[in-house]
């Protein structure tokens, strides 16, 4: 049940999302979108749940509704915001440079991302400057990933509603299916990409590298990679969506 018009309302553009939801319903699954759960029903254990006002009998509902941050230990010795979470800096450092912040309560110089990875990460930066060392936290790009059975739906950086100047969407025919589309701006830097089916996070991963290193759509284009004619495709997926995402905004293709 998603309150908003589609699955991963948050990661995936809507004809993106549709293709989640196909493979999701083909599996058996209904998933009621524009949604929401009104109520559950049962006295000692669950019995049920008020869908748009119809009933729908159950046995379990698992709740997957985000999290508030539990930062009242540290309220009003440390700068937070008005939701509470901690307001640090690339050190991970709070208000107080004494006291260190990490993980889906700390807000960064970045915004939030509430990712395992990302709290990692943060860890390790507050670890060594707590010890007195000299680490920063560098710009996230956000990779996301997460696995239908075989099918994975990933995604890293900005959405066609945030960037929306360059893209393309892709299928190789194989039976290990996979959906690219990535997003450019006017001057050729990847905003972000979004994919799906069989090891997209995978692609997200390459996407993800090449945005920290201030890679062009072009390196995309004419990234090499591993090349077996019994298995593999001459162009990868990313080849031929980066190529096309070129040929939409009329980037000149050259090599650097």
């Amino acid at each position: 049940v998603e309150m908003l018009s589609h699955p991963f309302p948050r990661a995936l553009d809507e004809d993106m999302a549709k293709i989640v939801k196909e493979r999701i319903e083909a599996m058996g699954i209904k998933c009621y979108c524009n949604s929401r759960v009104e109520e559950i029903t049962g006295d000692d254990m669950v019995r049920g749940a008020v869908i748009n006002g119809e009933k729908y009998e159950t046995d379990m509902v698992i709740l997957s509704v985000g999290v508030r941050p539990n930062t009242e230990l540290l309220k009003g010795k440390v700068e937070m915001d008005e939701r509470g979470y901690i307001i640090v800096n690339e050190r991970m450092q709070t208000s107080d440079p004494e006291v260190y912040a990490v993980g889906d309560c700390a807000m960064t110089p970045y915004g939030l991302i509430q990712l395992a990875t990302i709290a990692a990460r943060e860890g390790i930066v507050a670890g060594i400057n707590a010890a007195g060392g000299d680490a920063v936290f560098t710009p996230p790009t956000g990779a996301f990933v997460s696995a239908i059975g075989n099918f994975e739906v990933a995604c890293v950086g900005e959405r066609s509603r945030i960037s929306g100047r360059g893209h393309s969407t892709i299928t190789p025919h194989s039976k290990n299916e996979i959906i690219v589309k990535v997003f450019i701006d006017e001057n050729g830097n990847i905003k972000g990409a979004q994919a799906v089916g069989y090891m997209a996070s995978k692609k997200i991963d390459i996407i993800s590298a090449l945005m920290r290193g201030g890679g062009k759509i072009w390196d995309v284009a004419f990234m090499e990679h591993a090349y077996c004619p019994l298995s593999s495709h001459l162009y990868d997926v990313l080849n031929i969506a980066a190529d096309n995402a070129m040929r939409r905004i009329r980037i000149e293709r050259y090599l650097v």
